[in-house]
């Protein structure tokens, strides 16, 4: 799941550090969470 939020990112040209700080934050919220914001994903909140 971790994966298609950093592939996500790198198709909102959001590469490498961005996709990185994201995926450590759905990691730290967990499975839960991870399972919202997963809609979420390529929004450009971040």
């Amino acid at each position: 799941m971790v994966i298609q939020v950093f592939f996500c990112d790198l198709r909102t040209g959001e590469v490498g550090v961005q996709a990185l700080l994201y995926n450590l934050r759905v990691a730290a919220y967990g499975m839960r969470t991870l399972h919202l914001q997963k809609k979420e994903a390529c929004s450009p909140l971040l």
